[in-house]
């Protein structure tokens, strides 16, 4: 799946540490695990940061082209306190609650981080 981007800042949540590299290599190959989700930047501007389902990305990809991944986590509950902790970052760094700025650059294509 050579239309993921991963951000460098990439968060990862505790219960999705460990299968990081895993998972991102199955993702990249297509083999794509069930229970993960990944956070994006946005498609459209106005919103700040996107949830997937790591399952339900694909059709997102073929509509809207290459997406960065930002966060990855083991499942819902854990990718919306991703989220809210992207946006507390964001209110310490830029006085402001907008955790999209945290990614504005450092963004790569190889799933594996070279």
């Amino acid at each position: 799946m050579n239309s993921l981007r991963w951000h460098d800042k990439l968060y990862i949540g505790r219960n999705a540490s460990g299968n990081k590299d895993t998972l991102m290599k199955q993702l990249y190959a297509g083999d794509i695990p069930a229970g993960f989700y990944l956070i994006t930047l946005p498609v459209q501007q106005e919103n700040q940061l996107q949830i997937f389902s790591a399952r339900n990305i694909q059709p997102w990809l073929e509509r809207t082209g290459p997406l960065t991944v930002v966060g990855i986590a083991s499942d819902y509950e854990e990718a919306q306190q991703l989220v809210a902790e992207m946006t507390q970052d964001s209110l310490q760094l830029f006085q402001e609650p907008c955790p999209r700025k945290l990614f504005e650059s450092d963004c790569s294509d190889d799933p594996t981080g070279r």
